[in-house]
């Protein structure tokens, strides 16, 4: 399932790393992350959140 994913994920134009991370989250359906490759990426069925929202939304 994986390597399914990978390959579609990949296909988006993330270097190798950033679809390793991209596809490791679909199995929990969502990523927390500051990378704005990812941040900016639409309808890819994972809740990209942003860190840094995040920490000013909960006051830390």
């Amino acid at each position: 399932m994986d390597d399914q994913m990978f390959n579609r994920v990949y296909m988006l134009g993330l270097d190798f790393f950033d679809a390793v991370i991209l596809t490791q989250s679909c199995t929990v359906g969502n990523l927390l992350t500051g990378d704005s490759k990812l941040l900016y990426l639409n309808d890819v069925g994972v809740e990209i959140i942003n860190w840094a929202a995040l920490i000013r939304e909960i006051g830390v």
